[in-house]
């Protein structure tokens, strides 16, 4: 899936950018902004199966924009399940995400995750 045009951050990402941004001056523009993702599932059992998927975001900020905004996102994330009988679940999934910003500051977040999920 991938979305784009102007002014779409509240739209993408939970609000990961402001729709636009305004200049001392009183410039107005709405930035350009590209996201999208793609994810496969792969069933290497009935009982055992893998999912992993990958994301992004980008904007094209103006020059006269805050150096604190959001420049790109970017994500990857593998997550493995198990249902030993029918109504039971039991996953574990890995996920590395990078952030940067106008200035260029970036940080990364590396993040496992268990699970347990019971249909009934």
């Amino acid at each position: 899936m991938g979305t784009f045009g102007e002014g779409l951050g509240r739209y993408l990402g939970l609000n990961i950018r402001d729709d636009v941004v305004v200049s001392t001056a009183g410039d107005i523009d709405a930035p350009f902004m590209y996201s999208g993702f793609f994810s496969y599932r792969y069933a290497f059992t009935p009982k055992f199966k893998a999912v992993g998927t990958l994301s992004g975001f980008r904007s094209d900020t103006p020059d006269f924009a805050s150096l604190s905004l959001t420049k790109s996102i970017w994500s990857a994330n593998l997550d493995l399940l198990y249902n030993p009988w029918k109504p039971l679940s039991l996953g574990v999934g890995y996920r590395f995400a990078k952030r940067t910003l106008e200035n260029s500051l970036d940080d990364t977040l590396n993040r496992l995750q268990f699970s347990a999920q019971y249909n009934f």
